[in-house]
């Protein structure tokens, strides 16, 4: 199969390679590093008589390392390029995840998860997005709604695969045949598939060619980069706005679903009804990513992100009083659909607000606010649960932040003119 620089000629543009590769990273990468671990909680308990509070502390590292570790590797991407951090950190996390099967003291597992934080974070959504905004502008939606796919099935599937794996051979065995699966599968697709920068390849963006794209291609990398620095972006009070949207919707997002089997079986809903609801949200969000994908590039973008940060409040008032499956699985289903499309618009919203001169490190910052709104929301949400003896007050935490959510992005989702930045104007002169 020839791999030429567009669509047409019986060849591929190689974007949809690297959109290929992307989704695979999100799919094997993100699914064993952000959904799995819960699978294995109960089979650390049992051997190593751990408690939820220490066990959970190690999620609280992962969350926080990730938090301060995305500006800086926002900046290495920005700097070299997304390709040679992949690449690097799938390696290093068939490594962690192999050690993840060894671990023997709750030190060891504290060790562990400062690794996986760092290689889960530099194989997928930072360095995904920035790459596909490089190798794609008029079909933007579409191909980053494909690559978010992947962590919907990865969320979807992967969990379930642990799950029949820790049955089968045991948690130690599943983490190694996990680390066999990202150096024998997901490492190679990365080193083919992977490009880096379109004009690293004699390419443009869509691979849409004219007779300036021969003069575009023979300019510097910072000829063509358009919009602001990280230093602009943080003064901007979009930037802010946008921070404070991801902060609220983490809340709800990340407690909610941490507690959604724990209120369900609480209600009188089997545990095998409740666990299956659960996954449907991933499910559901797959839905939501190609809807908002195939949207994206055609409808107000700032609207439709707008709708899908606020709207899963709506979703909330099913549970209240939940006495059966019916509710709940709207309440998924609503909520997982919203999510969905969050994923998918976010990224392009970033790259609406402060273009491409940046945007690994603008996205790195903001995955900052993200990640604090998941360390505080699920002891939040325990806390309520425990004092009250009741979720009711943590659902009303969730509507109140959802409404949060969905205002502050309607103030932070501004597109505007992206200026040429002075280094680009500098390099065009110097051509000229």
């Amino acid at each position: 199969m020839r791999v030429t620089k567009r669509v047409g000629g019986g060849g591929i543009f190689r974007g949809w390679l690297v959109v290929a590769a992307c989704f695979l990273c999100m799919l094997v990468s993100g699914g064993i590093g952000w959904f799995t671990f819960p699978v294995f909680i109960k089979p650390l308990q049992d051997e190593f008589a751990w408690t939820r509070f220490q066990i959970g502390g190690a999620v609280g590292l992962w969350a926080a390392v990730g938090a301060v570790f995305s500006p800086v590797l926002g900046h290495f991407i920005d700097r070299f390029g997304s390709r040679r951090i992949m690449l690097a950190a799938v390696a290093l996390g068939g490594l962690v995840t192999l050690a993840m099967g060894q671990i023997q003291a709750l030190s060891h597992l504290y060790l562990a998860m400062f690794f996986a934080a760092l290689t889960t974070g530099a194989s997928t959504y930072v360095p995904v997005t920035s790459v596909i905004s490089q190798w794609f502008s008029k079909r933007r939606g579409i191909a980053m709604s494909i690559a978010m796919v992947g962590m919907g099935i990865g969320g979807f599937v992967m969990p379930n695969v642990s799950s029949f794996l820790v049955r089968t051979v045991g948690w130690r065995w599943t983490y190694r045949i996990f680390s066999a699966v990202l150096w024998l599968i997901l490492l190679p697709a990365v080193a083919m598939w992977l490009y880096g920068r379109p004009s690293d390849v004699g390419s443009t963006p869509d691979g849409d060619e004219s007779p300036a794209d021969e003069e575009t291609r023979a300019l510097p990398r910072e000829a063509n980069a358009t919009g602001f620095s990280a230093r602009e972006a943080l003064t901007m009070g979009r930037f802010w706005f946008l921070g404070l949207a991801d902060v609220a919707n983490a809340i709800p997002v990340v407690a909610l679903g941490l507690y959604m089997v724990d209120f369900s079986i609480g209600a009188g809903i089997a545990d095998n009804v409740a666990a299956f609801a659960y996954s449907s949200i991933s499910a559901a969000a797959i839905a939501g990513m190609i809807a908002a994908g195939f949207a994206a590039d055609r409808f107000n973008r700032r609207i439709m992100i707008s709708v899908c940060y606020g709207l899963p409040a709506v979703s909330i008032l099913l549970l209240f009083g939940l006495k059966s499956a019916g509710p709940l699985f709207c309440y998924a289903l609503f909520s997982g659909f919203c999510g969905g499309g969050r994923s998918a618009l976010w990224p392009l919203v970033v790259n609406d607000c402060f273009g491409s001169r940046a945007y690994g490190t603008v996205v790195g910052f903001l995955v900052i606010f993200y990640n604090i709104g998941a360390v505080v929301g699920p002891p939040a949400a325990g806390f309520i649960r425990d004092s009250t003896e009741s979720f009711n007050l943590v659902f009303v935490m969730g509507i109140a932040a959802y409404i949060v959510a969905g205002i502050a992005m309607a103030f932070g989702a501004k597109t505007v003119s992206h200026r040429k930045s002075a280094q680009a104007d500098h390099a065009v002169e110097s051509i000229i």
